[in-house]
């Protein structure tokens, strides 16, 4: 009863694509809202939602911002670090809770090669740059995927200028009746907001960090179980006044964002068919300036 469309990631090497946000406009029924280039800031929804509305999941795990639903995409990787996307629309997304009410959309990193390196090199006008580093290093036992990236512009025009910052580590330990995996990331993005949320004042700036780990336990076979739990921490300094401020201007604008959550998912087969029960738990805390 499932809506799910998956994006491989032969898919997403063939695409002419700079981003995952302009790989996600191809999907049939998801919106994509950009405002900068190569997905400085972007807005996700699906089906008619808002962007907050839309459930993000990195590896399984959500990814939500509370502040708002404008930092989402900050995705703390590159697009060549994906190996699938699973969209799934519709009622069924009601299992993730109430930040899925009309989907969500899974990225899973890694690789369809068992051991590989990646370079990723590339320029442009206004002094465009990329540089992307990656790897996948496997066995039979564990499996190891790391990528690191930085890029920016000069911007092209005034005040679109950015500078983003992405490394991303995802590893999975195979036991013998099922696996523990982890994942850490980081990233640092600044970008000029030239209107971003409002043409009155161009002038606007943005700087945001997110700290980002997880950790996975699932296996069994005749009762089937996955437990999972993660943190993730978002600062975000908005400047309102990149430069020559208003009198009335004195301060800028800070959030600090702090959210934790557990997930426990259990499934067995008997005479009625088969059968689920989850709960989950998720702490969310926001402070910032007056």
């Amino acid at each position: 009863a499932r809506v799910i469309t998956v994006i491989t990631q032969e898919e997403i090497q063939q695409a002419p694509i700079q981003s995952l946000t302009d790989l996600l406009e191809y999907a049939v029924n998801v919106d994509i809202r950009q405002r900068g280039a190569h997905g400085v800031q972007t807005d996700i929804s699906i089906r008619g939602g808002s962007f907050d509305q839309t459930l993000i999941l990195i590896n399984g795990i959500p990814f939500n911002d509370p502040q708002t639903g404008h930092h989402n995409g900050d995705l703390p990787f590159d697009v060549d670090h994906i190996k699938q996307i699973e969209i799934l629309k519709g009622p069924a997304s009601r299992v993730f809770g109430p930040n899925a009410f009309s989907g969500a959309i899974n990225i899973i990193t890694g690789s369809d090669k068992k051991n590989n390196a990646r370079l990723r090199v590339s320029g442009g006008e206004h002094d465009l740059y990329h540089l992307g580093l990656g790897a996948n290093i496997e066995n039979e036992t564990i499996s190891n995927n790391l990528s690191i990236s930085k890029s920016g512009s000069d911007g092209y025009i005034e005040n679109t200028d950015y500078q983003i910052i992405n490394a991303h580590y995802f590893g999975t330990y195979k036991l013998d009746n099922g696996s523990v995996s982890l994942q850490a990331a980081y990233q640092d993005k600044s970008f000029g907001a030239n209107s971003f949320y409002t043409p009155k004042y161009p002038n606007q700036y943005e700087q945001t960090k997110t700290r980002f780990i997880s950790a996975n336990w699932q296996g069994g076979t005749d009762l089937r179980y996955n437990f999972s739990t993660y943190y993730k921490e978002h600062n975000d300094r908005f400047e309102l006044f990149r430069t020559n401020p208003a009198s009335w201007y004195s301060i800028h604008n800070y959030h600090l964002t702090k959210v934790w959550g557990l997930q426990a998912n259990i499934e067995f087969n008997s005479e009625f068919g088969k059968s689920a029960v989850g709960a989950s738990f998720r702490n969310e805390k926001v402070i910032r300036t007056k």
